[in-house]
């Protein structure tokens, strides 16, 4: 027979306590002392008391809760499937009277990225899930609205130095590590191999190339890493003119290396590094290890002119990231992790056709 759920009745007669002061408690609107706090708390945890979710909405309901999104308006195949997350949680937690404010800047400006923080601290707004352009230059920020009350979260990349609360993301030092061990089976351990560093500024990716390069030299001493070619940091470029900026650096990167068997891409940039290369080195088997997934890189790999994807669902990310904000605001999460990694899918020319669904997310959030 089923144990019947304790009610705030239950805990109100076990505390000998007022109703009124428990649910006061239980939906942290102060005005109890601590003493009572505590105990209350104790005897909710002992009777395995939880508030139902339709009173925590009506509660979110009259405190109209504001949490800003900030990313950049860049890599339509990548930030699309973020947009797509947003949705997923604003569909989920509009009930609880959650407003998201979205905020779209001009590829990875930075200086507008801190201006948009800076004036949220003025705002009614409660919680912030952004992206860091440049995880040194955002940290004053990011610092200033903790100061003011702001819970401050990342997610896809970090800013490990400030007074943010929570990471939602890969480990990226991790990931480039399982990079190079996929670029050293492919290539069975020999050749020279070259790393295509995309937007350096964001944590994310330098960790990336820091786990590749020490990977590679410590457990593949056959393979010759030629060199890390680097983009520029288009702050404030158009999607053609970045697409332009890595068919330039593709290009650059095949005319200077005759002998090349290995090219690591740190990013979503994949599919147009990978395009170039099917274009111009038809008959070569130079091995493609990137990151992320769209449409036209599960096609390359199922071509088998990308080897491997590292793919991070940035839709979920943002998804948990968002309902970590929430549930921080709220109260709902008194302790929590500072790095909440996520566990990447590893996709191939075997896996892409059973990956297909997770892109194009017929898989559920939770």
């Amino acid at each position: 027979m089923q144990k019947k759920k304790a009610t705030i009745k239950d805990v109100a007669q076990a505390a000998n306590i007022s109703i009124g002061t428990v649910d006061r408690v239980m939906h942290n609107r102060g005005g109890v002392s601590k003493k009572t706090e505590e105990k209350i708390k104790r005897i909710a945890a002992e009777l395995n008391y939880t508030p139902s979710t339709i009173a925590q909405a009506l509660v979110s309901q009259k405190n109209n809760i504001k949490i800003a999104v900030i990313y950049p308006d860049a890599e339509p195949h990548f930030w699309s499937q973020v947009e797509k997350g947003i949705k997923d949680f604003e569909k989920a937690y509009c009930f609880f009277g959650v407003e998201l404010v979205v905020y779209k800047t001009s590829c990875y400006a930075i200086d507008e990225q801190i201006k948009i923080l800076e004036e949220i601290k003025n705002s009614d707004i409660k919680g912030v899930v952004t992206i860091p352009y440049n995880s040194y230059k955002i940290d004053p920020a990011i610092n200033e609205l903790v100061k003011k009350g702001v819970v401050v979260n990342t997610f896809v990349s970090d800013a490990p130095n400030s007074r943010r609360s929570c990471y939602t993301g890969l480990d990226d030092i991790s990931a480039g590590v399982l990079a190079a061990n996929l670029m050293g089976l492919f290539l069975k351990g020999q050749g020279k191999i070259a790393i295509v560093g995309v937007h350096r500024d964001v944590l994310c990716i330098e960790n990336r190339i820091l786990g590749f390069i020490s990977a590679i030299h410590k457990d593949y001493p056959g393979i010759e890493l030629l060199r890390i070619f680097n983009t520029r940091m288009l702050s404030d470029a158009h999607e053609n003119l970045y697409i332009e900026e890595m068919v330039e650096l593709t290009n650059h990167v095949l005319d200077t290396n005759p002998i090349l068997n290995g090219i690591y891409v740190t990013n979503s940039m994949t599919e147009h590094v990978a395009k170039i290369v099917k274009e111009r080195r038809k008959d070569s088997d130079i091995k493609i290890v990137g990151h992320e997934l769209s449409n036209d890189i599960n096609a390359l790999i199922a071509e088998g002119v990308i080897d491997a994807s590292i793919y991070q669902n940035q839709r979920k990310v943002v998804y948990n990231a968002l309902k970590t904000t929430y549930k921080q605001i709220t109260r709902q999460l008194e302790e929590f992790e500072q790095y909440n990694y996520i566990f990447p899918n590893i996709v191939t020319k075997d896996s892409v056709k059973f990956i297909k669904d997770i892109y194009n997310h017929k898989d559920e959030i939770d």
